[in-house]
């Protein structure tokens, strides 16, 4: 603490508006797809300076343990920035080196802001979760009004099966909505316009962490931001979202009703690690049934159509052989080492057509953003983000395990980042511009997912490294070995204040 006493103590106040500055403009998704450019750099530079904040709290041997700990993040932000997809999708080479180099920074900066203000002591987590829940707020609010004004109450369901002519093209109706993107409205995917309001609407059963007789002010804060957020889905309505929002609830009750202990029972730790195991075992059953040439698990009852040419699993089995493997035509021709470290790069053929290992970029898309990183970044970059999802949930537990502070602030956090996570696995939506198909806007790339590195960062919570056995026993022994100092014989305890330092 000595080291940065005078920095902390002089740059405290400062530090904490502009990381509640970013945290709101980020949430506000202000300058929409193309100002997440700028808060990039805003986010390592603020990152950067927050620094001496973490390391004035802990011991250099707990900034050593956390670094290791967050060894995955920092090897998927490197290939995030060494993409061969997105270096070729850019109109030039040094625009496509730039832009991966701050989505690098933007990645590492969003994270080191999100532990830096935890680490701020005169910034209270009340006004984090305030600035946070009223930029997300603001953007819900502002997005579901004019959707509203343009399309009418429960327009998904009034005009179900219906269309509309645009231009010569033809669009459903019940599969957009509006958003403010930038400084005007844009027409987005539903998917995609309603992962605001989705992350609001998560937070909501935090409230029930919260006693209206001893903290009114409190409740009503929460449970107003989380309507909000549920009533944007309701009025369109939304039901896919709604159905994913029940399993966000429902471990929001459980945990409320079960005793919190700091260290994990033992059944936790075992029913997490098989939780683990089963996922990892999917994911090497549905990787060895896209080396196959004939999906085996295609041919299944129940689940069969789901790795159909047009099921989820399917189209993930698709982007995987991609992957691995170069294509001529239809026909594998063996393992692509460049593909499966950087990800698959863009070729323009004679007529000026571009593929993507002889498909167009329509047919690699998967509404799963792991397996979009896979294909655009590389295995390599999917490997080390899925061993982070697996941290994070350790992170979240030792976090909400935590006896400081109002339980609701630690709640609300974990409870988006948990909605955050199953929304872009399973409803990613990376073409949304209804007018422009061939606009890519990737996850990664897209402020919500910077907002989520941001609250990983405030969640992030590794136990204490300890010390040694060995240094332990030698620090005792030199204790003990030190020779006894006796006062002088006209010396009192009243003489010698215990404050005074010598």
């Amino acid at each position: 603490m000595g080291k940065w006493k005078e920095y902390v103590e002089r740059y405290d106040t400062i530090l904490a508006f502009l990381g509640l500055e970013l945290l709101a403009l980020t949430a506000f998704t202000l300058g929409g797809a193309n100002g997440i450019l700028i808060f990039r750099l805003l986010g390592f530079f603020i990152g950067l300076a927050m620094i001496p904040f973490v390391e004035a709290n802990h011991s250099p041997r707990e900034i050593e343990g956390y670094l290791i700990t967050l060894i995955p993040l920092f090897i998927f932000a490197a290939f995030c920035a060494f993409s061969g997809f997105w270096v070729t999708i850019y109109q030039t080479v040094f625009s496509g080196i730039v832009n991966d180099l701050t989505v690098m920074l933007g990645i590492v900066g969003f994270f080191v802001v999100g532990v830096g203000l935890k680490n701020i002591k005169a910034l209270k987590m009340d006004w984090i979760m305030l600035v946070l829940g009223g930029g997300l707020g603001l953007f819900v609010f502002i997005s579901t009004i004019y959707s509203l004004a343009r399309y009418g109450f429960f327009y998904v369901a009034r005009f179900s099966g219906m269309v509309y002519y645009y231009q010569g093209a033809v669009f459903n109706i019940t599969e957009e909505t509006k958003i403010l993107n930038g400084f005007a409205f844009s027409a987005v995917s539903l998917k995609y316009g309603c992962i605001s309001a989705f992350l609001l609407a998560s937070a909501l059963p935090a409230c029930l962490y919260v006693s209206p007789k001893k903290d009114l002010k409190r409740f009503l804060i929460i449970l107003g931001f989380g309507l909000l957020g549920l009533i944007s889905l309701i009025v369109m309505p939304y039901l896919t979202a709604l159905k994913f929002l029940i399993p966000v609830y429902l471990f929001a009750i459980i945990y409320r009703f079960i005793k919190v202990k700091k260290e994990a029972p033992r059944w936790l730790t075992i029913t997490g690690f098989v939780l683990m195991c089963l996922v990892v075992v999917g994911l090497l059953v549905l990787f060895i049934d896209s080396f196959t040439s004939a999906s085996f698990l295609a041919k299944l009852p129940l689940i069969g159509r789901y790795f159909s040419s047009n099921g989820f699993f399917g189209q993930i089995e698709v982007v995987i052989a991609r992957t691995f493997f170069a294509f001529n035509n239809d026909d594998r021709v063996g393992f692509s080492f460049l593909n499966f470290l950087f990800g698959i790069q863009r070729v323009t053929n004679s007529s000026g057509y571009a593929s993507f290992n002889g498909l167009g970029l329509s047919d690699l898309l998967t509404r799963s953003f792991e397996f979009n990183v896979l294909f655009q970044n590389g295995f390599i970059a999917f490997a080390a983000l899925v061993v982070f999802i697996f941290m994070m949930f350790v992170q979240a537990r030792n976090y909400l395990a935590q006896g400081e502070g109002e339980r609701s602030n630690r709640m609300i956090p974990v409870l988006m980042l948990l909605g955050g996570l199953l929304y872009l696995s399973l409803l990613d939506d990376e073409t949304p511009l209804v007018y422009d198909q061939n606009t890519l806007v990737a996850a990664t790339r897209g402020p919500q997912f910077y907002l989520l590195f941001l609250l990983a960062g405030l969640v992030f919570s590794p136990k204490a490294v300890a010390k040694p056995v060995k240094e332990t026993v030698q620090a005792e022994s030199k204790k003990e070995s030190l020779p006894e100092v006796k006062p002088e014989a006209d010396t009192t305890l009243e003489e010698v204040p215990l404050n005074e330092n010598k």
